[in-house]
C-alpha cells in the first residue's frame, strides 16, 4: 500500500498470474477434499448398513436353520415315542388278556429298542452340546453332525 501509483514490470504482472493461478487451484482442492470427505463418510454410513443388513440375513438363516433342526429332532423323537405308546398298548392288552408270554416279550423288545432309540438321540444331542462353538461354522455344520450321528445309531439298533 503506497500513496502513489506505480506500474508493475512484466515479471511482476507474470509473479502475480501465477500466484492468482495457485490461490485458484488451492481453492478447487480445497472444495475437492471436502466433497471427498462427504463421500467417504457416505461410504462408511452406506458400508455400515450393509454389514447390519448381512448380520440379519446370517440371523434369519440361522433362524430357518434351528427351525429345520428342532424339526427333524421332533421327527426323530416323535417316531419311537409313537411305537413305544402303540406297543406298550399292545402288550398292556396282552397281559392282561394272559396271552402268549413269547408275544408279549416281542413287544416289550420294541419298547426296549425304541427306548435305545431314543437314548441315541439324546446322545446326539449332548455330543452336539460338548463340541465347542467354533467348529461349526454355522447351524447347517450342526445339523448335518446330528444327522450323522442318528445315522450311525440307527446302524447299531
Amino acid at each position: 500500500i503506497d500513496q502513489v501509483s506505480r506500474e508493475l514490470t512484466e515479471e511482476q504482472k507474470m509473479v502475480l498470474k501465477t500466484l492468482s493461478k495457485q490461490v485458484v487451484i488451492q481453492l478447487e482442492l480445497r472444495k475437492a477434499l471436502k466433497k471427498t470427505q462427504l463421500d467417504y463418510s457416505e461410504l462408511q454410513r452406506l458400508s455400515k448398513t450393509v454389514l447390519e443388513q448381512q448380520e440379519k440375513i446370517k440371523t434369519n438363516e440361522k433362524l430357518a436353520l434351528i427351525g429345520e433342526l428342532t424339526s427333524g429332532v421332533a421327527h426323530e423323537i416323535n417316531n419311537p415315542l409313537a411305537i413305544i405308546n402303540s406297543t406298550t398298548y399292545v402288550a398292556t392288552s396282552m397281559i392282561e388278556k394272559q396271552e402268549n408270554s413269547a408275544t408279549v416279550i416281542q413287544e416289550l423288545k420294541k419298547i426296549k429298542l425304541m427306548v435305545e432309540r431314543l437314548s441315541q438321540i439324546s446322545k446326539a444331542l449332548r455330543t452336539i452340546a460338548d463340541e465347542p462353538a467354533e467348529k461349526f461354522s454355522d447351524l447347517k455344520a450342526v445339523e448335518e453332525k446330528f444327522y450323522k450321528i442318528m445315522d450311525e445309531a440307527k446302524k447299531n439298533l
